[in-house]
């Protein structure tokens, strides 16, 4: 469904991204683990081409995403992104609609309904009218994913989804996904949460330094690892 080949990212003299090699399933979940600044935003990025490779090639459905065109690419493979992104201008419902109308995927009418009933299925209909601001981050993150789900995107590229939000809202948070991903959803997630990565994960990869340095299933990763930096990264995570 997805591949990357020999992707490489530099900004200037910093080589984000190093020969990075990866195939993703339809209806895989991939967890991407590793150190802050080793990578793994600037991969979700490049696969969704909010950042150019330097060299490499993507894939979707064996075409190089270059030669898709963006608005047809940013249906098919959704963003989410820890900062949610959405606009503080605009009221909750027009942030969900703004884009499939603008993009003339949908008629308003057709994007109001398909927003109301996900709003609905969020328990979050009452917060229609209000703005951003007016949320909770538990909430802002809940509209975030309304707003890629509406798309119907087959593959959803999550960044760090908990980063900024407090315990009690990163269960309410993790528990969608779950949700999600029972529709069959291919879904490639970056996060720091190791228990819901250990569970959750058809499989997880670990990055540093640019590079994936280890892949494998849960057991692989978390109760038997073989690689130390892998180990190192571990102990420090659980301490």
């Amino acid at each position: 469904m997805l591949e990357v080949k020999n992707l490489v990212k530099s900004f200037g003299e910093i080589t984000a991204l190093n020969n990075i090699n990866l195939k993703v399933k339809k209806g895989e979940k991939i967890i991407i683990i590793g150190p802050s600044g080793c990578g793994k935003s600037t991969l979700l990025r490049c696969i969704n081409l909010l950042e150019a490779p330097t060299s490499g090639i993507i894939k979707y459905e064996g075409i190089e995403t270059k030669d898709i065109k963006r608005n047809h690419l940013n249906q098919k493979i959704g963003m989410i992104f820890q900062s949610y992104n959405l606009f503080n201008h605009l009221t909750i419902i027009k942030n969900i609609t703004v884009v499939p109308i603008k993009l003339k995927l949908m008629t308003k009418e057709e994007a109001y309904q398909k927003a109301y009933k996900l709003l609905d299925e969020m328990k979050l209909r009452d917060k229609a009218g209000r703005y951003p601001r007016e949320l909770s981050g538990g909430e802002k993150q809940r509209v975030a994913i309304i707003r890629s789900l509406i798309l119907e995107p087959e593959i959803l590229l999550i960044d760090e989804p908990t980063g900024a939000l407090d315990p009690e809202n990163i269960k309410d948070v993790l528990k969608l996904l779950e949700e999600i991903s029972k529709k069959g959803m291919t879904m490639i997630v970056v996060t720091h949460e190791m228990n819901f990565a250990s569970y959750f994960a058809d499989r997880i990869i670990f990055m540093d330094q640019g590079k994936i340095i280890v892949e494998g299933k849960s057991k692989e990763i978390f109760v038997n690892p073989k690689n130390e930096r892998l180990k190192s990264f571990l102990s420090k995570i659980r301490t």
